[in-house]
């Protein structure tokens, strides 16, 4: 897989008084680019939503390295995926756009593969195969 990278800038409300990110921000950040590389790939939200699959999330690992700090401009990369049968684990980290080598966190994320029944089902081929790239 390609790495996908989602670009973004600690803004206020991100930052506690003294101007360090909040630690629970850090999951919207890779939330965001999660949805945004879904989206990239054409397996948005609209198209979730139209073809009643869903990717709720069942585990996170996440190690928090080095804080990032009020105005610091970040990368967020999706740089690895794992598909199973009937989920996915997405690898993350956030960097320093101007300090690439500068690892602030990373994470691993499963997500499950379910129906609007919200049981299990298998990852369609096409999606598979496009995730596959």
């Amino acid at each position: 897989m390609q790495d996908f990278i989602y670009r973004l800038r600690v803004q206020i409300e991100d930052s506690d008084y003294v101007g360090v990110a909040y630690h629970a921000n850090y999951l919207n950040y890779f939330e965001r680019a999660r949805s945004e590389w879904l989206e990239q790939k054409g397996f948005g939200i609209k198209w979730q939503q139209g073809q009643g699959i869903f990717f709720p999330i069942v585990h996170v690992s996440i190690d928090y390295l080095t804080s990032a700090f009020l105005g610091d401009e970040l990368e967020v990369l999706t740089d690895s995926l794992h598909v199973k049968k009937v989920g996915l684990t997405v690898e993350q980290h956030i960097r320093l756009r101007d300090n690439p080598e500068k690892i602030l966190t990373k994470i691993s994320t499963k997500l499950a593969c379910i129906n609007k029944q919200h049981k299990l089902i298998k990852i369609p081929q096409a999606l598979k195969q496009e995730l596959d790239k």
